[in-house]
């Protein structure tokens, strides 16, 4: 079958955000022709990284997409907050729940808003398959609890009447090098009659029973029911397992060490008035002293399957996170999914060798670290005017490694 095609591999940026899909499409191969988003902030950082591309500061239903340049990938990750649990809004299909009629028609009109977001992704590719110039591939993200939307069985309907085919994924940007837990569904579309990407998503393992590294492979808890996300901290929808003697295995990732800068400790937690911040809430203080029980009075190393592992002198520090669930966590695990608050902090061991609390010290995660932890290349620009703003930026980012990853997939396929 024949498609057209550009002389260039091109790509446009949906919900392009401060350039997180962007960069990964770009180290892929593409080349950006336009990207568009509404937030001021975001779109000066795009700017400033990708200077050749389109860069539109506009919302997706203000651009006509029959006028716009045709392009041989479309990508995007669409606004994923109110399909999240983390913002409190109701979500589909909650069959747990006793209340039989739990529904996503909420009477916020933001709420609907985002959540119709997704029908943008379908405008802009009916417009061009109206054309006769369909995108030949699209690359879309969004948190995994988006099959809980009202609309999603209608939407992914509506696609794949345009003339394509497509395979979901459930993957977690800890597999993908990125420091961080956080959970992603990617859906990736391609016209019927060309060549199925190859999606198989194999993390490297150490296979304890083996001894030996494997191919993990996706093992799904209920096979009628292939949604949801990676069992690390908590029971959830999936696993890894060898594919020789199917065992359980956790594929290597990038944990919290490998992005810490251990030279800035903060300030001692019993110094913090005379520093004019406010004292700590119990929460927290409850968080640290577990953390002191499990991590400072029983030092943690390292497990096999952490790559980067700095070397630390004397104690390692743990992180807490301010979630209402959060607790202490090892330095060697990867920190939790960064939103667009400050959710993360550091508790460095007292340097008198005492496990007094007050003695240690104590931090947020600054700049540096924020934007390494999202997976971000070193020499990669956030415009913002203070730290709330990096934060935010860097919430609503793509992991740029998990956006190069599948793009790469997609490119091989038009080979």
């Amino acid at each position: 079958m024949h498609f057209y095609w550009d002389q260039d591999l091109t790509a446009v940026d949906f919900f392009c955000g401060a350039g997180g899909l962007g960069w990964g499409l770009e180290q892929a191969g593409a080349t950006l022709s336009l990207a568009v988003n509404h937030d001021e902030r975001s779109i000066a950082t795009y700017r400033r990284n990708f200077p050749r591309a389109d860069v539109r500061c506009a919302w997706m239903e203000e651009i006509n997409w029959t006028l716009a340049p045709d392009t041989l990938i479309g990508a995007g990750a669409p606004e994923c907050r109110n399909h999240s649990p983390s913002a409190g809004e109701k979500l589909n299909d909650q069959m747990q729940l006793s209340f039989p009629g739990w529904t996503d028609h909420d009477a916020k009109p933001e709420v609907e808003k985002s959540r119709a977001s997704m029908w943008q992704l379908f405008r802009a590719a009916e417009a061009k398959a109206r054309k006769n110039r369909p995108y030949h591939s699209m690359i879309f993200e969004n948190v995994p609890e988006v099959h809980k939307w009202r609309d999603y069985g209608k939407w992914e309907k509506e696609m794949l009447g345009l003339g394509y085919e497509h395979q979901v994924l459930y993957v977690n940007a800890m597999h993908f090098n990125v420091a961080q837990c956080r959970d992603r569904w990617i859906a990736v579309f391609w016209r019927k009659g060309a060549k199925k990407p190859d999606l198989d998503f194999r993390p490297l393992a150490l296979c304890r029973s083996c001894e030996k590294d494997i191919a993990a492979v996706q093992c799904w808890k209920n096979l009628a029911k292939k949604k949801g996300r990676y069992e690390y901290r908590q029971r959830a929808q999936y696993t890894y397992h060898c594919p020789h003697c199917a065992r359980r295995v956790q594929p290597y990732y990038r944990s919290a060490a490998s992005v810490v800068d251990f030279s800035d400790r903060g300030i001692k937690i019993g110094e913090r008035k005379e520093h004019k911040l406010p004292a700590l809430d119990e929460e927290t203080v409850q968080r640290i002293r577990s953390g002191i029980e499990h991590f400072f009075k029983h030092p943690h190393v390292p497990p096999p399957e952490v790559l980067d592992v700095p070397a630390i002198d004397g104690l390692a520090p743990f992180w807490i996170s301010y979630y209402s669930n959060g607790k202490a966590y090892s330095i060697y695990t990867p920190f939790c999914t960064f939103s667009t608050k400050e959710r993360c902090a550091l508790v460095f061991p007292p340097e008198d060798g005492s496990m007094d609390l007050n003695q240690c010290a104590l931090r947020m995660l600054n700049e540096v670290e924020i934007k390494k932890g999202s997976g971000l290349p070193e020499g990669y620009e956030i415009v913002a005017g203070g730290k709330e703003e990096v934060v935010r930026q860097c919430g609503h980012m793509v992991p740029p490694p998990m956006g190069a990853w599948v793009t790469r997939r997609v490119i091989d396929a038009l080979a």
